[in-house]
């Protein structure tokens, strides 16, 4: 070999983590010494091949937890094989999913309906305030760990009246910030809990004239770190 070629690279802008001189450094040695260029690469053919073969799922559920540590959140890990293609993501952040059901028969009407948001308002980092519950629009009354709404209500029809009944139980998990007249105020706890009670009915005078009325009953709770707000 008649000479030792020597490999640079130009940068621009900042490079706080001095990664162009690493990588120059790491040309340099692969450039001056091909067997070492060898070495490497059989290396990381090695880790491919063998160093993490069993080890994927456990890899990837570390890498997430990790992020998860610096971050200082909850992790969840998503893992979806479609295709021969094994994709992992942290989907927790801001989505959410609801399922509801009803049963009529004759002058009684059921229903039942569950909403789960994870992260709403995007206060965890990095933030996603856009999501499905959007805090950049206040949409999002409530923003936390995690937002559970469960809910139930009956009807029952008469000859010329109505009777009804609903319950509703909301629990919010690391409650951060409330929705107050447009603004959010923040809050910071363990536990945020709202169970409503409503009673309604209605009396149909004529088919086209009715009197009707309601009464909700709302049991807050408070939870944190050393005390508890009822």
């Amino acid at each position: 070999m008649g000479g030792t070629a020597m490999v640079r690279t130009e940068t621009g802008g900042a490079d706080p983590f001095a990664t162009a001189r690493l990588r120059r450094s790491v040309l340099d040695a692969w450039a001056s010494s091909p067997a070492r260029f060898r070495e490497d690469a059989n290396a990381e053919e090695d880790h491919t091949r063998g160093g993490y073969r069993d080890r994927v799922i456990v890899e990837l559920a570390q890498n997430a937890a990790d992020a998860a540590t610096r971050a200082g959140v909850r992790g969840r890990l998503r893992l979806t094989l479609r295709d021969g293609v094994l994709t992992a993501a942290n989907g927790s952040n801001n989505n959410a999913y609801s399922v509801g059901a009803r049963y009529a028969n004759g002058p009684l009407d059921v229903a039942v309906a569950y909403l789960q948001s994870n992260q709403p308002g995007g206060v965890n980092a990095p933030r996603n305030t856009g999501g499905s519950l959007s805090s950049s629009d206040g949409d999002a009354m409530l923003a936390g760990g995690r937002w559970r709404t469960f809910g139930a209500g009956a009807h029952y029809a008469f000859d010329h009246a109505t009777i009804g009944f609903v319950y509703t139980r909301t629990i919010l998990n690391d409650p951060r910030e409330l929705s107050q007249g447009g603004a959010y105020g923040t809050v910071n706890g363990q536990l945020l809990t709202f169970s409503n009670y409503e009673l309604n009915g209605r009396y149909f005078l004529t088919p086209a004239f009715s009197l009707g009325g309601s009464y909700t009953f709302t049991q807050g709770r408070f939870d944190d770190a050393g005390r508890s707000i009822a």
